[in-house]
């Protein structure tokens, strides 16, 4: 992600610690929709080379690398979450510590790139859309795995804290405002989609991870509106019938001209 948007924030240890305590291993059901999604937009033979950009803790890195068996590379600005990534297979791949408007790659270096849950933090986004359309070969793709203002009052949680609502009202991308970034920077629309993945197999489990904040959105909030939010959201999760729940996400898809 970008270094000038929440450099603070991604600099704090605690916050890495709980992404990777929290958001470090897909579901398996998450890992079954996430892996169809992708492929189904990619739709040929295994890309040559594999970006992660805003990796964060590299979930998605290690994801990406399963999916495609693809040499994958992670990258991201704050060294705190890089340094947060769980142990295992990712330790494997190779992580850098760059902006996402200074890749530390060649020109047409990569087949395919991937914004996962990261394009709401550049600001601006244009940099970082011109960087990949550098790094990313002709023809070649960007997937951008996001939440959109569109999508917003699918966020179960939001509704309990109106703070966080309002910090992503204002900082998350209107999904014609995204593509028109991409189509201005030499990309072209190929695809696009709403995917529904699992956010918690329970109320209770996703109130766990509520409670644990590590969702950028919750760290931008006072801890009094934090504590007000999470007692509504635990009067909720313990009224509510113990079935799954989920999130909606927007995968766009952009090619290179």
């Amino acid at each position: 992600m970008s270094a000038g948007d929440g450099a603070a924030l991604w600099a704090n240890p605690e916050l890495a610690r709980a992404y990777a305590d929290v958001r470090t291993d897909l579901s398996p059901a998450a890992r079954a929709v996430w892996t169809d999604a992708f492929r189904a937009a990619w739709g040929g033979a295994s890309p040559r080379r594999v970006l992660d950009v805003g990796c964060g803790t590299g979930r998605f890195t290690a994801f990406l690398s399963d999916v495609f068996e693809a040499p994958t590379i992670g990258v991201d600005a704050s060294a705190e979450m890089l340094r947060g990534r769980a142990a295992g297979p990712g330790r494997a791949l190779p992580f850098l510590a760059a902006d996402a408007a200074a890749l530390p790659l060649h020109p047409g270096a990569v087949d395919l790139a991937l914004l996962s849950m990261v394009y709401h933090f550049l600001k601006p986004p244009e940099p970082a859309v011109a960087e990949l359309h550098r790094v990313v070969r002709p023809h070649g793709v960007v997937f951008v795995r996001t939440p959109t203002r569109e999508l917003l009052d699918r966020v179960e949680f939001l509704a309990f804290f109106p703070e966080a609502r309002a910090v992503d009202e204002a900082r998350m991308p209107a999904r014609a405002e995204l593509r028109a970034t991409f189509e201005r920077a030499g990309f072209a629309t190929h695809a696009w989609r709403i995917v529904e993945q699992e956010f918690a197999t329970t109320p209770l489990e996703a109130l766990a991870r509520v409670r644990r904040r590590a969702f950028s959105t919750l760290r931008l909030i006072s801890d009094e509106a934090f504590a007000s939010g999470l007692a509504r959201y635990e009067a909720h999760c313990l009224a509510a019938p113990p079935t799954p729940r989920s999130e909606s996400l927007e995968l766009f898809v952009f090619q290179r001209i």
